[in-house]
């Protein structure tokens, strides 16, 4: 199996701590990455992308670098190609450095593992529909870019579909392009220094600011959505049918997480998106409900490790607050997707995972 020196990229594209984010949203535009490793000098400090960017409501663009730059994972040029999948699972991340004496000297990104997909035994068979994420999220052409950033912001991602009233594809956003709408005539579009959610100027339509559309059909293979990913640069990509019909999404985490690895020190991993600093309580009320359900499915299907996703979204009327959970819970075994909404979000949550159960008992029986 190649090790991380053989698939890594060297002298990768880094920014220096005392840059601006003006300076960061450019580079990460000009470049189509949507994440950079921060140094000072050559020694390594950590990582800044549009997550970063996306989960904060007001970033002053003459904010320093080193004031948002995260730890990360970090991995050796010895390390095998299996370890650097195992720590991009592991850390949500789109990549992680290469760092040899606290120097920067490369980069391993969920591009360069799709790129040698083929080390990988186990997914040679695998279809698109096999892995696909239905009804997904999406603007039409008249939608304010308002929406596609909020979107954005509660699913963390950097792109999002743009759709006409039949349902089919006409576009496709990138955050990249919403922040450098031009407000005033000046460059990153940014009101009174800062790039802010509601200060999107009205009038401003989806449709306009789109780029051409990238999408693959239902019937095409895994190996091909790979292909489309790394040359449009995208880390998702809609799904269509032979009329150019959004049906649904495929992204480069849903590929990456059927690859069969040894996972048996990775127990069931919890991503939670669509959620903030502030919604403790629902955080708690996830951990608390996962972990049961993580035992009983243990129990019930042998499922000791996978990956469980629980997206959040909250729509506030007349002083209330109902939650849209959207999940999907993947293993070498199966792969579930369940959405539910509710009032109260331990009940919605709750449905959810009996769902699960419900599915995972009758497919037993099936076998």
């Amino acid at each position: 199996m190649k090790t991380v020196r053989e698939i890594m990229t060297d002298n990768p594209i880094s920014i220096e701590d005392d840059m601006t984010i003006m300076n960061v949203i450019s580079r990460l535009k000009d470049n189509k990455i949507s994440q950079v490793p921060v140094v000072s000098g050559k020694r390594y400090i950590g990582m800044l992308g549009y997550r970063e960017m996306l989960r904060r409501k007001s970033i002053s663009i003459n904010a320093r670098v080193s004031n948002l730059a995260v730890t990360s994972s970090k991995l050796s040029t010895n390390d095998t190609i299996e370890a650097a999948l195992k720590k991009l699972r592991q850390s949500g991340d789109n990549a992680i450095p290469v760092v040899e004496k606290d120097h920067l000297v490369g980069i391993v990104s969920r591009s360069d593992i799709l790129r040698n997909l083929e080390e990988f035994n186990g997914i040679e068979n695998m279809k698109i529909m096999d892995i696909i994420i239905e009804d997904p999220y999406l603007v039409k052409e008249d939608d304010d870019a308002e929406k596609a950033l909020e979107i954005m912001r509660s699913q963390d991602s950097s792109e999002i579909p743009v759709v006409d009233d039949m349902g089919r594809i006409t576009g496709i956003i990138r955050f990249s392009q919403i922040s450098d709408i031009d407000y005033r005539g000046e460059f990153a579009k940014l009101r009174f220094g800062q790039l802010s959610s509601g200060d999107m100027e009205k009038g401003i339509i989806c449709g306009s600011i789109k780029e051409n559309p990238v999408f693959i059909l239902e019937t095409q293979s895994i190996f091909d959505a790979r292909d489309y990913l790394i040359e449009s640069k995208l880390h998702s990509l809609p799904v269509c049918t032979k009329d150019q019909r959004l049906i649904g999404i495929i992204t480069i985490d849903d590929i990456l997480n059927i690859v069969p690895i040894d996972r048996s020190d990775d127990g069931i991993m919890l991503n939670i998106s669509g959620l903030g600093t502030g919604d403790s309580d629902l955080y708690d009320i996830i951990y608390f409900l996962t972990d049961k359900f993580t035992q009983r499915v243990t129990k019930v299907a042998g499922l000791s490790n996978g990956t469980l996703n629980v997206h959040v979204m909250k729509h506030h009327s007349q002083g209330r607050t109902k939650y849209s959970v959207r999940t999907r819970f993947a293993s070498r075994k199966i792969n579930m997707t369940i959405s539910d909404h509710d009032w109260n979000f331990g009940k919605c949550l709750s449905r959810i995972f009996e769902t699960y159960e419900k599915r995972l008992k009758k497919d037993m029986e099936k076998d």
